[in-house]
This record gives structure tokens, sequence and C-alpha cells, in this order.
């Protein structure tokens, strides 16, 4: 069920981010964020001093920094949220819908999200406030904070070919 809900996620994400390279004004930030997640990722590396596999994230990594780009799940008010995150790019499933925008970078982390419908305003904006290996927590503009936990890792970008997003399937 969980590598569905990622397909599907991702897929949606994907149809999402289509219509992004028509926006130049953008395309200096997501280069800029994509740049910066790397850098994250080495930094990750190096402090655990090792380099395995990347589906071999141990405790040691989750007590450590994690970084923002993956799919992950939380439960709020007996709902599944699902987000996933590539690039600079964020998607979130609620109830059937699927709000999606951009991660913000700046002194914090903050994900800024449309929702079809005006749907879902409560978690329209949020901000990061902790990254793990194995969990993320945001607080929403509505009041309300979600603590989410990492379902799988996803690239910097998503795949072109619908075909290729079952690569994402842990």
């Amino acid at each position: 069920m969980t590598g569905a809900v990622t397909v599907l996620t991702a897929a949606l994400l994907l149809a999402g981010c289509g219509s992004g390279g028509d926006d130049d004004k953008g395309s200096d930030k997501p280069g800029d964020a994509q740049s910066k997640a790397p850098d994250d990722s080495q930094e990750n590396g190096s402090d655990q001093g090792e380099q395995g596999g990347d589906g071999q994230e141990g405790d040691k990594g989750d007590s450590g920094p994690g970084t923002l780009p993956g799919v992950w799940s939380a439960k709020a008010d007996g709902t599944e949220l699902v987000m996933t995150v590539a690039g600079d790019a964020v998607s979130l499933l609620r109830d059937k819908k699927v709000c999606s925008g951009r991660v913000m970078e700046g002194d914090t982390q903050t994900l800024t999200l449309k929702c079809p419908g005006g749907g879902g305003e409560d978690r329209a904006s949020g901000t990061v406030d902790k990254v793990t290996g194995s969990s993320l927590k945001v607080t929403w503009n509505g009041g309300a904070s979600d603590t989410f936990r990492r379902v799988s890792n996803a690239p910097d970008t998503l795949p072109k070919d619908p075909k290729e997003l079952e690569k994402l399937l842990p």
C-alpha cells in the first residue's frame, strides 16, 4: 500500500511540476536549492563515517541531521498525510487531494503550497522545524504541527518518463 501511495504521490508531483519550466524567474532558485542538497548529503555521509548503501540508514542516521528530499507520511486528525519533496518541489496528499508548491530556502526552510479549490488552507504554508534521517516536523500556518516519518528517499529531480517512477519504490 505504501509503495502505491509513493508512486501516486510522485506521479502527481511530476504532473504538477510539468509547468514549472515556464517560470523563468524561479529558474535561479531551484538551481540554488538543488546545489545545496548535495552539500547536505555529503556532510551527512562524512558525519556518519561510513558511505554504505542509501537504503541502510540505521539509528546513527536517525539522530543526526537529515535532508528534506524524500517521501514522508504522517497522521493528522485521523487522516493520512503524504508529503513528497524532490529538489525544491513539494506536494502534500491529503483526503485524496494534492496541494503542490515549493520549498523556500532562507533562515529557515518554508513550504508554500497551493491547494485545488481553496481546500487545505490550514496547511498551505509551513515552517520546517526539524529534519532527521527518519523524521520531519512541520509547523503550519493554521497552528497545527505534524511530525512525518520518512517512507523513502527521493531523487533530487523526478524522472521525466512515468515508467521510471517505479524506481522510486523502496
